[in-house]
């Protein structure tokens, strides 16, 4: 389970300049700080995830905000999932076998968050050939 953190950002800008909802300076300070390269990327799963939840969380402590969850946190747990594809096509042509390079001469990759997706004997759809153009 992953955490999402739902904030606003005229919540955000307040705990900047509490004088007011949303001001340019209060905005831009938390972008700097989030945009910085001590969140490494913020990408989900990562290390900069959690220094990012830990952020906004401290952030909504200075405010003053209550935890909005039944769990009296203020994240919210949901499923993550992700997929890495490593397809594996065997073709016969006229009987014999062709040889094909996966991610070179096909990419077969699938949104199904399960461990293996296997298609027998199905039909093919050729897409056309790519542009290749010196400039």
């Amino acid at each position: 389970m992953r955490r999402v953190l739902w904030i606003f950002t005229a919540a955000l800008s307040a705990a900047v300049n509490p004088e007011s909802v949303i001001t340019g300076p209060g905005l831009l300070s938390h972008i700097r700080v989030l945009a910085s390269d001590e969140f490494a990327g913020r990408a989900p799963g990562t290390e900069g995830e959690e220094k990012t939840v830990a952020y906004l969380t401290e952030q909504c402590r200075k405010m003053g905000l209550k935890p909005g969850n039944p769990d009296g946190t203020f994240v919210q747990k949901v499923a993550l999932w992700g997929i890495r594809s490593e397809g594996i096509i065997g073709i016969s042509v006229g009987g014999k076998p062709l040889a094909l390079l996966a991610r070179q001469d096909y990419l077969a990759t699938s949104q199904q968050p399960v461990s293996d997706v296997v298609i027998r004997d199905s039909g093919l759809v050729f897409a056309g050939y790519g542009v290749v153009a010196p400039e």
